[in-house]
């Protein structure tokens, strides 16, 4: 029993810093949306919802989704169908894509200013909890989304050092 808590406690060591990196923004952005339930949060979520509901992105084709920015509501038409609930699915995606944007963010500030763990986190938390991420995230769903493909980009640029680099940043672009 003591070797198994000693382990656990190693691996937290070792990744309490990841792990929070993304806990903690999404219970930070979660507490809105418990709050706001069973009510959508933000003014955007009015316009998406009928196009998820409708399944808007699947009668585009694969020219026409590739025209828009259309990922956003392949991803949240998937997760409507999984729930069958579009006011469920928007409340689960906001505080996902915050909390996802945030560790993306640790991850650059980690991998690509090579700054500690402790920095990096603050740097997390930050993001998580600066009024105007909160409120972007209420609303903007698809700019979240292409942040977090940006930062990923970037950590690919950053930590690479073979040409392998530009594949991973051109397939996050």
């Amino acid at each position: 029993m003591n070797s198994k808590f000693s382990k656990l406690l190693q691996w937290l060591t070792k990744y309490g810093y990841l792990l929070a990196a993304f806990f903690v923004p999404l219970m930070v952005r979660s507490i809105p949306e418990i709050l706001s339930w069973p009510y959508p949060l933000g003014l955007d979520t009015l316009n998406v919802m009928p196009q998820i509901q409708n399944a808007y992105v699947f009668s585009l084709g694969p020219v026409g989704f590739l025209h828009h920015t259309n990922l956003f509501y392949l991803i949240a038409t998937l997760l409507y169908e999984l729930f069958h609930n579009v006011i469920t699915a928007i409340k689960i995606l906001g505080p996902l894509l915050l909390a996802a944007l945030s560790f993306t963010m640790y991850l650059y500030a980690r991998k690509g200013l090579c700054w500690s763990n402790r920095k990096s986190l603050l740097v997390s938390i930050l993001v998580a909890t600066y009024f105007v991420s909160l409120r972007d995230s209420w609303d903007l769903y698809r700019q979240t989304l292409g942040l977090v493909f940006l930062m990923a980009a970037l950590i690919s640029l950053k930590t690479f050092n073979s040409p392998r680099r530009y594949y991973f940043a051109s397939f996050f672009m």
